[in-house]
């Protein structure tokens, strides 16, 4: 599902950008988003959780 919503923003800030209607601060705040969204797309699946270090013997 991230996937899907990421691609939509990632569509919809490249039709912002190719338009005329933003102003400066707008296309650098859409180039921005833009940026991360890809970044985020296209970095490897990182773990939803970190392995807890476990050096004090609890029982879990």
């Amino acid at each position: 599902m991230q996937d899907f919503v990421r691609q939509k923003n990632i569509e919809n800030l490249r039709k912002q950008l190719a338009g005329e209607q933003l102003d400066a601060a707008q296309r650098r705040f859409a180039e921005r988003m833009l940026a991360e969204e890809l970044a985020k797309r296209d970095s490897p699946c990182m773990p939803r959780f970190k392995e807890r270090d476990d050096r004090g013997g609890s029982a879990l």
